[in-house]
């Protein structure tokens, strides 16, 4: 079903997009009449609801009698509060695993999670859904207070945490049990007496209590972030990660594959609190989250999946000031898709929508068309390339495209290793046994359908609202009090990408964003030439004086049309309307300026 709603979408908004044919992608086949749906309820397996019990076991119960049916079949909850204890099985404590046709119905429900695990895993499935509850953490993962004292000179300030909120644990245990940085990881600071982000953040390398000042905490900072206590003020608010995890709990809920099929792939992590990891035609609807240990989604290797009216918000009459850790929506390899519809993203202490692909990095050339790879993501997230995928080479060094190639054959060597055979030899390729991790070329799977963004409302929050690297459609989405509003790049460095091909961005309303509203760039380690691009910025509003109203670098190829700029008369001087960089072939119709400014 959502294959045809996919195709349908994009070739009526956005007609210059050619995606080729889906190659190796599986479809599901209509078989006849589908068979009878059956329902399984939670309260049939124990579940209570009363918002004390331990719900878990009864939930995933209902959940694995659903997959073992063998036909179509909904999990019901009630709209109660159901609390899920600490379960060492897996991070995520609500597995979907190896099912097709299944849907979670929360019909209303309040599932309260503990920190120690996350939510729902969608793992090599077909057609799953997950729809109408709210989920939240308790204990929180997080907590705040009033900043009350700046020592620039020692890179530390004194914050006292807000009544109710939990106090840290001793910095010696989260060092020992998490490592000295990534312990304690960031912290945000807020402004006086709003809830907003100041776009300002530090990574911790301490957390010590003061004596005789009861739950006040001297926060030091990394070396390299000491400069950011010049702009922060007493009267500001902090917030900063909560740790409950010991070193033995994380070993005992990560799962990694030992076989000559899943060596070293994770099964199993903390990245987000709801996760779909290659699967097909998945929905999230009507799914609200009001905190988050890490991420909020996280989409791997997944293709077709729609997000519909999902809302990261705050609770109704909470004081929280942020409502999750990390990004709203992380969406990494994904060919299909996906579609993000009238969603609501606020309180996120990094971006909303990052949508991009992870390069396979050429690490030896065995003949002109046979190559070991290596997946540059994390190890949490395997490598998902496969037969058919059309291959995108790109020379990070001198910022160009080399050619594309389709993969013929892929050899499974571990998660992130694969021997991969091409259907023809491109020029330039460099392997990293010849000239280092530095500069060997990164190899993009080529997406297939366009992400789709339609009536999303973005709020406050640290970053960017919509981080798209792949090719995407934005339209009719309202972004206000971010630090970027749409920003599409490649990271030179870091082997995120693809480069900005293609854009269409319609429709849209951008207020106060602190960096840029729209901020595209191609990149290479130096300076390059424009790259080809199609971009096309149509119908929009940008009001401003905190940021660049659009600007582009190194591209070739963008039209932006019947859109206005309006700079506030207070925007510093380095901020522009329009600022272009190195680019070609940018045609305007009916840009409208206006700027007070001298």
């Amino acid at each position: 079903m959502f294959t045809g709603l996919w195709v349908l979408a994009v070739a009526l908004a956005a007609p210059t997009w050619s995606p080729t044919e889906p190659g190796g992608l599986a479809r599901l086949e209509d078989a006849g009449a589908p068979p009878p749906e059956r329902t399984f309820a939670a309260s049939d397996f124990g579940a209570v609801g009363d918002g004390s019990t331990d719900d878990g076991p009864a939930i995933r119960a209902a959940i694995d009698a659903a997959i073992q049916c063998g036909q179509p079949a909904v999990v019901t909850l009630e709209p109660k509060t159901y609390r899920i204890g600490p379960w060492s099985g897996r991070w995520c404590a609500l597995p979907i695993i190896d099912a097709q046709g299944i849907t979670l119905d929360g019909r209303g429900a309040r599932i309260l999670l503990h920190p120690k695990n996350r939510g729902v895993l969608v793992y090599r499935s077909r057609d799953v859904t997950v729809r109408s509850l709210t989920i939240d953490y308790s204990p929180l993962p997080f907590t705040q207070g009033d900043v009350i004292e700046v020592d620039r000179n020692s890179g530390a300030f004194l914050v006292r945490l807000h009544d109710g909120y939990p106090q840290p644990p001793p910095h010696d245990w989260v060092v020992a049990n998490h490592g000295e940085v990534q312990g304690w990881w960031h912290g945000v600071f807020m402004h006086e007496g709003r809830r907003a982000f100041t776009h300002r953040w530090v990574y911790i390398r301490e957390v010590q209590p003061v004596p005789g000042m009861p739950r006040t905490y001297r926060i030091a900072a990394i070396p390299e972030h000491a400069a950011v206590l010049d702009a922060v003020r007493p009267g500001q608010r902090f917030v900063f990660r909560n740790r409950t995890v010991d070193r033995d709990w994380t070993e005992a809920v990560t799962l990694i594959g030992d076989g000559p099929e899943d060596l070293g792939v994770y099964h199993s992590n903390r990245a987000a609190t709801m996760q779909i990891r290659f699967s097909q035609s998945c929905l999230m609807e009507d799914v609200t989250l009001h905190s988050t240990a890490d991420m909020c989604f996280r989409v791997t290797g997944s293709d077709f999946v729609t997000f519909r009216r999902c809302r990261i918000v705050y609770p109704p009459g909470s004081d929280r000031l942020v409502v999750s850790l990390s990004d709203g929506m992380h969406i990494k390899n994904v060919r299909h898709g996906p579609l993000i519809e009238d969603c609501v993203f606020e309180g996120l202490m990094d971006d909303s929508n990052n949508i991009s692909t992870m390069s396979e990095d050429l690490v030896q050339r065995i003949d002109d068309t046979t190559f070991r790879t290596m997946y540059s993501d994390i190890a949490w997230y395997p490598s998902s390339m496969r037969e058919g995928d059309v291959l995108q080479a790109w020379d990070p060094v001198e910022g160009r495209p080399l050619g594309e190639m389709t993969v013929a054959k892929v050899t499974f060597l571990s998660s992130h290793e694969r021997i991969i055979e091409v259907d023809r030899p491109v020029d330039g390729l460099r392997a990293r046994v010849d000239v280092g991790r530095e500069s060997n070329t990164w190899l993009f799977v080529k997406k297939r359908t366009p992400a789709v963004i339609r009536r999303c409302r973005y709020g406050t929050q640290l970053k960017t609202a919509c981080v798209l690297r792949d090719p995407a459609q934005v339209s009719h989405c309202v972004f206000e009090d971010t630090a970027y509003g749409i920003h599409g790049h490649n990271s030179p460095i870091w082997a995120e990408g693809p480069w900005p091909q293609w854009l269409l961005v319609d429709d849209c309303r951008f207020t106060q964003v602190e960096v840029g509203a729209i901020v595209l760039l191609a990149l290479g380690r130096g300076a390059i030439d424009p790259v080809p691009t199609d971009v096309r910025i149509r119908g929009c509003r940008i009001r401003t004086s905190v940021g660049d109203g659009i600007h582009l670098t190194n591209l070739s190829g963008v039209r932006i049309e019947d859109t206005t700029i309006e700079m506030g008369p207070g925007a510093p001087e380095e901020y522009q309307a329009l600022e272009l960089v190195n680019c070609e072939r940018v045609d305007l119709d009916e840009l409208r300026v206006i700027d007070p400014r001298p």
